[in-house]
């Protein structure tokens, strides 16, 4: 139960972090680069999706939807896994990407974030 109240507020913080980003893109971008640019940008990504996906397959068991959560935290610990090997140059050169792109094609990304975090409190919230 503890576990499901854990992930249902980092879901809930998750969505509100990407209104935040439709809100204000520009400002949005900046802490995404403060956060996942430079020598600890890759740590921090990979130690987030460990933790959120081992988090998701402990409570799949009891959500509304245990095959997708449990699928959703197993692309998680994929993802950690993969992402040492991708590097941090390419990691930083994704941001830069993101940075160019429209203002609303960058909302409709952040709105489907949104709609993912959404999705997930739907699926754990019992």
């Amino acid at each position: 139960m503890l576990i499901q109240a854990g992930l249902v507020l980092f879901s809930g913080a998750l969505g509100l972090f990407c209104l935040f980003g439709i809100a204000q893109p520009v400002q949005f971008l900046g802490v995404v680069e403060r956060v996942f640019r430079g020598s600890g940008g890759i740590q921090t990504a990979v130690v987030v999706r460990v933790i959120f996906g081992v988090a998701l397959i402990y409570g799949a068991g009891t959500s509304r939807f245990p095959l997708l959560v449990y699928l959703i935290g197993g692309l998680l610990l994929i993802s950690a896994a993969i992402l040492p090997f991708i590097g941090q140059e390419r990691i930083d050169g994704l941001i830069e990407r993101f940075k160019q792109l429209p203002t609303n094609v960058l909302r409709i990304w952040l709105t489907g974030g949104f709609a993912f975090a959404a999705l997930l409190i739907f699926a754990l919230w019992r």
